[in-house]
């Protein structure tokens, strides 16, 4: 090929390249990406869910049930402290210990 056939082929390759990107290119990539990510995120986010909620409602049922067989309701136990194991330290003839009867505020510490 000769240098005059060569420089055509480049001149007229040259004018049919694309000097850029069309104007609006980079929010149109961005936008699609987001889109993408967050469709991705989302069904990720679907799956675990569906597999792990179904596990979590049955410890959350078998807790409950574990925590009301060992409630000692004759103490007043709560449920909570039933679940993570407490003991009620009041009896029934104890009287709850207040601020005023822990520092001798209270008129009954008074009366003898």
């Amino acid at each position: 090929m000769t240098e005059s056939r060569e420089k055509m082929v480049r001149d007229t390759l040259a004018s049919d390249r694309a000097e850029g990107f069309a104007p609006g290119f980079a929010d149109r990539a961005v936008a699609r990406w987001r889109e993408d990510r967050d469709d991705a995120l989302a069904l990720m986010m679907q799956r675990h869910f569906r597999r792990l909620a179904p596990v979590a409602v049955a410890a959350s049922l078998m807790f409950v049930l574990l925590s009301e067989s060992a409630r000692d309701a004759a103490s007043n136990q709560s449920v909570s402290q039933a679940l993570l194991g407490w003991r009620s330290t009041v009896t029934s003839t104890q009287q709850l210990a207040t601020l005023e009867s822990i520092y001798g505020l209270d008129a009954t510490s008074l009366v003898r």
